[in-house]
């Protein structure tokens, strides 16, 4: 319930603006079977999740980096169709190593996977999506894992707490409401929902510790 309040409309005008005098993160987001929308989405709640975590996020070439480190040692690519074979997340040591030459404070890792079926009703189609993520949240300078989250699934008909947490970002000033056909919506919320459930213990805690030392 503290992340729902905290991505109201009214504070994500203010508290969720990205400062850049925050602890560094970045997220390497890599997906299965996304749609356009579903992805900019996930990256989008991703993001204010973190920054509602008192973190700032930064763009970097993980790519790149990781070859430098590991040349023969594939990184996972951004996108994968849904009859490819989906990597799990690298392991936590390798990534600590990227995130430390990186000089990032948090590395954020998030591995999403999407699925969308239709079921004929009395009145016509019905679609219902589906986003399973696993989450990595390393803390670099402690070597710790702040959050680490295995096959965490919702749907889009889900009423509970993680979509409590981002239910508001549906509406909330400064998110674009995707379309892009009939499943995107669905699978918009679904990983909205998953998003949520991942973070929700962490941004609460990160808070009430911030709100301690005011």
């Amino acid at each position: 319930m503290i992340v729902a309040t905290l991505l109201t409309g009214a504070i994500i005008s203010t508290s969720l603006q990205n400062p850049t005098d925050l602890p560094r993160s970045a997220i390497y987001l890599f997906e299965q079977a996304p749609t356009d929308g579903a992805s900019e989405a996930a990256h989008e709640a991703a993001t204010k999740l973190l920054v509602a975590g008192k973190l700032q996020v930064v763009k970097l070439d993980f790519e790149k980096s990781w070859s430098s480190f590991y040349p023969h040692d594939k990184f996972p690519k951004l996108r994968y169709k849904a009859d490819e074979i989906f990597p799990e997340i690298p392991s936590a040591f390798n990534l600590l190593q990227v995130a430390a030459a990186e000089k990032l404070e948090y590395m954020c890792i998030i591995r999403c996977q999407y699925h969308a079926e239709s079921k004929w009703v009395a009145l016509g189609p019905k679609t219902k999506g589906y986003a399973s993520v696993d989450v990595m949240l390393i803390d670099v300078a402690n070597g710790e894992l702040d959050i680490s989250v295995k096959r965490l699934r919702s749907d889009s008909t889900k009423v509970e707490s993680g979509l409590e947490t981002v239910g508001s970002l549906l509406l909330s000033s400064g998110i674009t409401m995707w379309s892009g056909g009939p499943k995107t919506p669905h699978l918009v919320r679904a990983v909205q929902t998953s998003l949520g459930f991942a973070f929700e213990d962490w941004v609460a805690a990160r808070t009430k510790a911030k709100a301690n030392r005011a």
